[in-house]
């Protein structure tokens, strides 16, 4: 199996994880939380900053001291809908307590400071269509212009 192929090590909690060290790469990281309504889930982002991705579901999300209300609107990965998703700096806490069941990507890189918790979309995400696989969607998240990807098998 490729090393890029990972399977979940689980299907409930914190399903994945692939740090920039597993992975061999410098920097970033990734993991996936799948939890029930009422299931909460927390970090703290330590040395990187974080983009919270509501994948599915919707979440109250509680980040860098701040109450950021329920976000999510889409409950399948695969509506043709942009994600709601939530930058957290470094040294910050974050947690997420489940209004559905939900699924929630958590991008991690390295952060330097300076940049304050706020909200990405999903006014402003565009979701476009991969040329070599037409079911495939992607939506660009910035300020990382991070593409977060989902295909349907038919």
């Amino acid at each position: 199996m490729s090393p890029l192929l990972r399977k979940p090590f689980g299907t409930h909690g914190k399903v994945h994880e692939i740090t920039a060290l597993s992975a061999g790469w410098r920097y970033v990281g990734f993991s996936l939380y799948r939890f029930r309504e009422g299931e909460r889930v927390a970090e703290a982002t330590g040395p990187n900053e974080a983009i919270l991705v509501v994948i599915e579901g919707k979440a109250t999300i509680l980040a860098a001291g701040q109450d950021w209300g329920t976000l999510g609107e889409r409950m399948d990965v695969f509506e043709k809908t942009p994600p709601h998703c939530l930058y957290v700096p470094n040294d910050a806490d974050w947690e997420a307590v489940a209004a559905t069941d939900c699924t929630i990507a958590v991008c991690l890189a390295p952060g330097k400071g300076g940049h304050p918790a706020r909200r990405i979309g999903p006014d402003g995400i565009t979701l476009t269509t991969a040329a070599r696989a037409p079911t495939r969607a992607r939506s660009t998240i910035s300020p990382w212009k991070t593409r977060i990807s989902a295909t349907r098998s038919s």
